[in-house]
């Protein structure tokens, strides 16, 4: 498991990358942001919630392993969590998703 989580999290963090890239660091004390996604949302939250914070945002972070887009797998509605993320009026909200997490959508 732990070479697993060494290989998930730094692929988790490109995407706290991205947020930075595209929304700038810095001044964002008090703004909320929701991060939702996959096994490798999941296996990086601790990082990804450190990162944030030092950022100064309200971060919610939520990985679940076995997400997909399609829900193949029956363990996330996304129509329910989504709706339960907009409750928290979040400022942004980045969906983190594998491309193998898209599904046989052919």
């Amino acid at each position: 498991m732990a070479a697993s989580r060494a290989l998930l999290v730094p692929t988790a963090l490109i995407g706290v990358a991205a947020i930075v890239s595209v929304i700038g660091v810095g001044g964002h004390a008090g703004q909320t942001v929701v991060v939702v996604g996959d096994s490798l949302t999941a296996a990086g939250t601790s990082e990804i919630m450190a990162i944030l914070l030092a950022d100064g945002w309200k971060p919610i972070v939520e990985g679940v392993s076995g997400s997909s887009m399609t829900n193949r797998n029956l363990v996330f509605d996304w129509r329910d969590r989504l709706a339960a993320f907009a409750a928290f009026h979040p400022d942004v909200v980045v969906i983190e998703l594998g491309t193998n997490d898209c599904g046989k959508l052919w």
